[in-house]
């Protein structure tokens, strides 16, 4: 996808919602001015602060839209933090730990306590938004 083509969907999609459609086009604008590299994990507060924003969670709106499937930019990712240590943790295994309420660390194997407060969303790059970013050969 092609930021001028992502810009003219939202604008479609979201002219009757000027606050959101400002949003989106800030969030598409930063993509495209970045490499894939710069955008491994994308946090709801870098997409706030780059669409102006000075609350998290007004951002919420754009990035559910932003990850649907007429702009699709996010897939939504999860990482369970232990200190120093990262480890992603995949929707598949989240979703068992939740139903079991048992999440396993995986490094140890051991059941950790109020997971919850340790599993962190994050945003990955679909390929539709890596066309938008610019290549580190421009």
């Amino acid at each position: 996808m092609h930021k001028d083509e992502a810009l003219a969907r939202v604008r479609e999609d979201l002219g009757r919602y000027p606050d959101l459609e400002r949003v989106c086009e800030a969030i598409v604008k930063y993509v495209s001015t970045r490499s894939a590299d710069m955008l491994q994990r994308i946090t709801f507060r870098v997409l706030s602060s780059a669409a102006g924003l000075s609350e998290i969670q007004d951002v919420i709106p754009a990035v559910q839209y932003l990850s649907g499937s007429r702009v699709p930019l996010f897939e939504v990712a999860y990482m369970f933090i232990d200190g120093d240590e990262e480890f992603d943790v995949s929707s598949e295994e989240l979703a068992e730990a939740r139903s079991t309420h048992i999440f396993y660390h995986p490094d140890l194997g051991e059941p950790v306590d109020n997971f919850e407060k340790s599993i962190y969303v994050y945003f990955r790059l679909t390929p539709e938004a890596v066309q938008l970013c610019v290549s580190k050969d421009k």
